[in-house]
């Protein structure tokens, strides 16, 4: 049987390890709004019934890596995370962008891939500075908008066909006149 609920973990304020959420089709909520903490990775792996994150508002830090992968429309809920080291959004088809994702600032890396619905990466706000980021395989993806990253040492951004390239060349320019020089690969 699955859940389609987590209401009975509402209580949870933090996990030591890692916290996996995994094959539940029906699950439809993301309730634990008390959980502020898990020290290692937090895995939500779908197929759900998500239309967004709301119930994880109060989660402010993952200790390694946040993966996604969900149906949801919107990362909305997530809004408090400002700590994570990599922050890893995949196979979620449904997501037209990344608001939600505005409180981080600094992470060692952001991967973004195979999310056939997604036209822009908007919503990350706030990011400044992180050491590697993949743009990779987002057929819908149009627009790269990270308004405030000012460092980076590497981007790979591949196999994104209606990116235009000049999203491209303004993200590198944003970053050579803040003085960030990354390695580039380009498909």
């Amino acid at each position: 049987s699955t859940l389609e609920s987590l209401s009975g973990l509402d209580g949870l304020e933090r996990v030591g390890g890692t916290l996996e959420i995994d094959g539940n089709p029906m699950l439809a909520d993301a309730n634990m709004p008390s959980l502020v903490e898990v020290g290692e990775d937090f895995y939500w792996w779908g197929p759900d019934r998500l239309v967004d994150f709301h119930g994880l508002e109060g989660l402010e830090v993952v200790g390694d890596r946040i993966l996604l992968q969900s149906d949801a429309l919107s990362l909305t809920g997530l809004d408090n995370l400002r700590d994570a080291h990599d922050v890893v959004v995949q196979f979620s088809d449904n997501l037209v962008d990344l608001t939600g994702l505005g409180a981080l600032t600094s992470i060692n890396g952001l991967a973004v891939g195979e999310c056939d619905g997604l036209w822009s990466t908007r919503g990350v706000s706030a990011l400044e500075d992180v050491r590697w980021l993949y743009v990779v395989g987002n057929p819908s993806l149009r627009e790269i908008d990270l308004p405030s990253l000012r460092a980076a040492n590497e981007l790979h951004i591949e196999d994104n066909p209606s990116l235009p390239v000049c999203e491209i060349d303004q993200l590198v320019e944003q970053l050579a006149a803040a003085g960030s020089f990354p390695s580039l690969r380009i498909a």
